[in-house]
């Protein structure tokens, strides 16, 4: 089986918020400069019901979008986003993110090449995570994370993985960051913006599928 390689995957898992997906995509088609080198793969579940019977319109909303349906598990990083980057992922980088944002910089795509190719010119390895901006207001223990990494194909081959699996829901992006922060590995791609319309950065109001994905971070080990 051959895959066309390209420059980014994004990858994400969402659940009963349609309306938030369809914005999410619409962004990723407004702002991408060059749509054949990106695959955007969804995660849904089974049981999902609601968004099952919007793929076909989603899908004309984003054509390079792929919704792949799997039964639903209790750990967001490594049955989700994991799975979806070992089995379908064909991007040179991949970028994390949820259905509760959008992307804001036009041509982000190739400002992002830009300055991952000025900072790797010097690493063979082409091992980096990548900082994207996005508008959160307070991190966690004054720590530089961001909400919405990305990781080159190559550091996540090295892990055998994107997001650690330690962590079922929220604080992997932190867990992330230490990483590869402790190795001095970060790319400054500041000039790339994700807006997170969530109420982490007040710009929307709490909803089930949020306390249900902090229901899974308690339950986690939070290795810090």
């Amino acid at each position: 089986l051959l895959f066309y390689i390209m420059n980014f995957s994004i990858i994400l898992a969402s659940r009963d918020r349609v309306h938030l997906l369809d914005s999410l995509l619409q962004s990723i088609v407004n702002t991408t400069a060059d749509k054949n080198n990106c695959q955007v793969l969804v995660v849904i579940d089974s049981d999902d019901r609601t968004t099952r019977r919007f793929t076909e319109k989603l899908k004309t909303t984003c054509p390079f979008a792929k919704f792949l349906v799997k039964d639903r598990s209790t750990n967001l990083n490594d049955d989700y986003l994991n799975w979806a980057w070992k089995n379908y992922a064909t991007g040179d980088y991949i970028i994390v993110c949820n259905d509760d944002c959008v992307f804001s910089t036009p041509n982000w795509d190739q400002i992002a090449l830009v300055e991952l190719n000025k900072y790797l010119a010097h690493k063979p390895d082409g091992i980096t995570y990548g900082w994207i901006e996005d508008s959160l207001k307070d991190r966690a223990g004054g720590m530089n994370y961001c909400c919405f990494p990305l990781v080159s194909n190559a550091a996540a081959k090295v892990l055998d993985w994107v997001m650690p699996a330690e962590f079922p829901g929220w604080g992997a992006d932190i867990g992330l960051w230490r990483i590869y922060s402790s190795i001095d590995r970060v790319c400054n791609l500041s000039d790339v913006k994700i807006d997170h319309i969530s109420y982490h950065s007040g710009k929307r109001v709490r909803d089930h599928v949020s306390y249900y994905v902090e229901q899974l971070s308690a339950s986690g080990m939070h290795p810090m």
